[in-house]
Parts: structure tokens; sequence; C-alpha cells
């Protein structure tokens, strides 16, 4: 009986009338002070009342059955449950609604529910732009012919330089570069090195031999 007293003392766990019956911190608050008082936990305090409102809302429900139009005053059920008087403040709130919620939590009970999607506004686009647009897209689409042939013509051009390059005949001296590259990459590079060095140096003894014999120039 402490226990319905204390709760008594807090509507906003029972009375929907009350400024803070829709606030979860509120209860939760109360709960936790009820629980202090007590003695017990929050949740124990809870499963408690629960059941005791179920009771209370079997014996007012055979109450009121007893007391339909046409039946005696001897047929009047009598509560005889422990706690009826001392629950008899919820009598204002048993018809409207349940005083506590068993299926539900109590930030499932107080959610707010979320409102719908506004509807989708319809944009109509006037006949003149709706056809610039479509023009725009034409002309991105497909671009004028000049500027057609002018990329058919630089194409053919690089087509004719690649051709070009292609065509050049090898020479002895491009056929000997070409063999001794591969015979160099195969060695290993200190060996490369001192073969480029002596080739390069022959070169220069042959540059200052032709000069000599075809125009009369010493180097020395």
């Amino acid at each position: 009986l402490h226990l319905i007293q204390l709760i008594e003392s807090n509507p906003c766990l029972w009375d929907r009338r009350h400024t803070f019956y829709r606030s979860t911190f509120r209860q939760n608050e109360a709960w936790e002070e009820i629980a202090a008082e007590v003695g017990q936990t929050a949740e124990f305090c809870q499963k408690k009342w629960r059941s005791l409102a179920s009771s209370y809302r079997s014996v007012k429900s055979n109450l009121l059955k007893s007391m339909a139009p046409g039946s005696s005053s001897s047929s009047v059920a009598k509560p005889t449950w422990f706690a009826f008087e001392a629950m008899s403040f919820l009598q204002g709130t048993y018809e409207a609604v349940s005083p506590i919620d068993t299926d539900t939590t109590p930030e499932q009970k107080y959610r707010p529910t979320p409102s719908p999607p506004p509807p989708p506004v319809c944009q109509t686009t006037p006949p003149r732009t709706r056809a610039q647009n479509q023009k725009r897209r034409w002309n991105e689409t497909n671009p004028p012919y000049s500027e057609v042939l002018k990329t058919l013509s630089e194409m053919q051009a690089l087509s004719d330089k690649v051709a070009e390059v292609l065509s050049v005949p090898e020479t002895e001296g491009t056929t000997f570069g070409m063999m001794a590259a591969k015979k160099l990459d195969s060695w290993s590079p200190v060996r490369r090195k001192k073969l480029i060095l002596r080739f390069e140096k022959q070169l220069v003894a042959e540059e200052e031999l032709r000069l000599l014999e075809n125009h009369g120039i010493r180097l020395d």
C-alpha cells in the first residue's frame, strides 16, 4: 500500500491531464524517487505497479458488469481485493485509458508520430524553355559538321605522320645500333659502361681523322 500511496502522489505516472504525463524524463525521475523511498529498484516498482494496475482493472471490470441495468442490488459484486480502495484514485481515468500501458515502454508510448512527407510538387517547364533545352542537348551530342571534318582532318594528319616515321628504311647503322643496344642491355652495368666509353673514344678519333682528311683541320 505504501507503493500505491507514493504513485498516487505522482500523478504524472497515471493522470493523462497532468502537465508531465507525456514527459519520459519526469516519469523516470518519479520512478527513481519512489524506488529510493521503498528501498527497491525502479524496475521492480514499475513491474509491481503493472501487476497492481492489471488487478485493479480486472476487479473494476467485474464490478461494472455486475452493475449493469436490470441487475438487483444483491447481485452487485462487492470488491474484496485488498488494494481496491487504495487505488480508487484511478476511478476518473479508468474509463478513458488504462493507468499504465503494459505492452509498451515509455519511450514507445510517447514517441512522436512522424509526419507524412509532403506531396511532390509538380513543376512544369514552359514550352519555349523545353525546346531550348532539347536544342542544347542535341548540339551537345551532335557537333556541327565543320567540327567533324576538322577532327577527321587532324586524325588523318596524325596517321600520315606515323606512317612516315614507320616507313623510313633501315640503314646498316640503325641495324647495327639496335643489335649493339640489345647486346649491351644483357651485360652488367660496369662492363656496359666501359664498352660505351671505349666506343665513344673511337668515334671521336674517327671524327678527328675525317676532319683532317676532308678539311685539313687538326683538333690537337
